[in-house]
């Protein structure tokens, strides 16, 4: 369905954004979460408008960007 969902867990409050990034690094799209509390949440990117391939995706919480993790795109 070209959903994707991406769990994650803060240990504190915090501003959380997505960003995805094509094979060559190229940030190809976006998506601001907002400010959340602590505790468990998930974001239900939608993958429609990227073409099938491999990609990474990296979540900023705060001024700190997490680790990246690799999403295949299968159309």
């Amino acid at each position: 369905n070209g959903v994707s969902v991406i769990n994650y867990e803060l240990e504190k409050n915090a501003t959380v954004a997505l960003s995805v990034y094509d094979i060559t690094g190229k940030k190809v799209a976006g998506q601001n979460v907002g400010e959340q509390s602590t505790g468990k949440h998930s974001i239900h990117f939608n993958s429609n408008d990227l073409a099938a391939g491999v990609y990474t995706y990296s979540l900023t919480v705060g001024k700190n960007t997490t680790s990246t993790m690799k999403m295949v795109v299968i159309k």
